[in-house]
């Protein structure tokens, strides 16, 4: 499965005031199912706090992306996801608290366990504030697993430590030059289930 989207059209030439990126966000978010109330304020409070503390805040992910991933991973019934470049953790949350704790992939034994949902995040910084908010939300405490350093590093080791491990649902949002190392590795590895999903973020 492949989806596309860029955060590109705001630098279109013909994109007088922001035009057209500001009017797609609109549109998108307006006709897009809410979060759940707990879930909207735990991603305001996140969202407030990485504009305040991050030059770069523009490294997360939109509200549009957000609620996109958050559909998928429940029309997909994850249980098992692994995302590659956590920052915050905006879309960390997203996907964790849509997560089931079955699978359509998985044995009737391997459906027992909670679903879970390891983040690969480089900056100590961005990690901790992500995981000082997924914490908010009492249910997510078993569910995320957050791992710094470099994501290529951490990828070969989570994948010695659990060789046979198979994730249904992959998000890839980091350094953009180690995208094809990290799909490469993937596939090689054997790491995506048999219907899972891979989604990339190009912006």
């Amino acid at each position: 499965m492949r989806l596309n989207y860029s955060n590109a059209t705001e630098d279109f030439p013909g994109n007088i005031d922001n035009r057209l990126r500001t009017k797609e966000e609109e549109y998108s978010n307006d006709h897009s199912t809410p979060f759940p109330l707990e879930v909207a304020d735990v991603l305001k409070e996140l969202i407030d706090e990485t504009i305040h503390d991050f030059e770069k805040h523009y490294f997360m992910t939109t509200e549009t992306q957000r609620k996109l991933l958050f559909q998928l991973v429940k029309l997909f019934r994850c249980s098992r996801i692994l995302e590659i470049g956590t920052f915050t953790g905006a879309a960390t949350i997203a996907m964790a608290a849509a997560m089931s704790s079955s699978s359509p992939s998985l044995s009737s034994e391997e459906n027992g366990e909670n679903g879970k949902l390891i983040t690969l995040e480089m900056d100590p910084k961005a990690a901790g504030l992500a995981q000082k908010h997924a914490k908010k939300l009492k249910y997510l405490d078993d569910r995320i697993d957050f791992v710094v350093g470099p994501a290529m590093e951490s990828l070969v080791r989570i994948t010695k430590e659990q060789p046979n491990k198979q994730y249904d649902f992959v998000f890839i949002d980091a350094n953009k030059d180690g995208y094809a190392s990290y799909f490469d590795f993937i596939m090689d590895h054997n790491l995506l289930s048999d219907n899972g999903v891979i989604i990339a973020d190009n912006g």
